[in-house]
């Protein structure tokens, strides 16, 4: 990784990212996971859709929409049918994920901070260790959106 200089620079963007992510903004960086994800989409071509491929697309999904119909009693959820670059996706997609993730990593965030700081500490070890949970629970937050940009 560090013999790499386009490696070593991702990483220093995305360690500059977790740096400066506002307190309190949830369980989930979510500005540092979409620019993970961008930085992956760009690093491997993010090339647009063409209108020739566009219509592929809206003619592909009208055909399984035209057999899911006939197979199942579910009502299509083909409303406008989109073709999307790898940019457009994530951020289009984005707040469908943070539903998905942000319950999960809450829960993930607050178990971490219980179990380093629980309730088995004497008082004062409880007192000095409150600054350190709130980091320790950002950390988490990035540790997850990190994560989730990388998936995305």
């Amino acid at each position: 990784m560090f013999g790499n200089p386009e490696q070593m620079a991702q990483a220093m963007r995305q360690f500059a990212d977790m740096l400066s992510a506002p307190q309190g903004s949830g369980p989930v960086n979510w500005d540092m996971a979409k620019n993970i994800a961008r930085h992956a989409v760009v690093a491997d071509g993010d090339p647009s859709v063409m209108e020739g491929e566009r219509r592929q697309i809206v003619d592909a999904l009208s055909l399984a929409d035209l057999w899911l119909n006939e197979a199942t009693a579910l009502p299509s959820g083909v409303s406008a049918p989109e073709a999307w670059s790898r940019s457009e996706w994530i951020e289009n997609t984005v707040p469908v994920w943070r539903q998905l993730c942000e319950p999960i990593a809450q829960r993930m965030v607050e178990t971490m901070g219980g179990a380093l700081g629980g309730a088995n500490l004497p008082s004062e070890a409880q007192q000095m260790a409150g600054p350190l949970m709130g980091m320790l629970k950002q950390m988490g937050g990035m540790m997850v959106g990190q994560q989730i940009g990388q998936a995305l």
